[in-house]
């Protein structure tokens, strides 16, 4: 049963939308220590399919931003899953010319292993194994 309690569930919605049985659609990424990162295809809150096995936490991040997965950040903030972990504001200064945040995420944890991501108005990058290169990537000044 410590087993079980090494691997971290994080549920994730779809953006794919409801299908023609109205059933709900959803994916699950299973970081396992041993096993390495699991997406599974979620039918119904149930595991329907297997969509990546076995992979390391950024090689499944940068494929997961292939498939029509949301990764919802504020929801996933409250879970635990991820934190911001360096962010830069900025602003243009020049009237409705804009501002906003970028920001590095980082998702998974040291037990199950971890990626870094820039998200910033624009969506997400792929994901980074160093913090140090996500920030520079992002413009962001540690």
């Amino acid at each position: 049963m410590a087993e079980e309690q090494d691997i971290l569930r994080v549920h994730l919605d779809s953006q794919d939308p409801f299908d023609e049985d109205d059933r709900e659609l959803g994916y699950l990424l299973e970081m396992d220590p041993d096993r390495g990162w699991d997406l599974w295809h979620l039918v119904d809150g149930k595991k329907d399919h297997l969509v990546l096995a076995e992979q390391k936490p950024i090689e499944c991040f940068n494929r997961m931003l292939d498939l029509p997965v949301d990764i919802a950040i504020y929801e996933l903030e409250e879970s635990g899953a991820i934190c911001e972990v360096a962010y830069q504001d900025w602003d243009s200064g020049g009237p409705g010319a804009g501002a906003g945040r970028v920001s590095v995420y980082r998702l998974g944890d040291r037990r199950v292993g971890f990626v870094y991501f820039i998200s910033h108005d624009a969506g997400f990058s792929d994901g980074y194994d160093d913090l140090k290169k996500a920030c520079e990537d992002g413009w962001i000044d540690r």
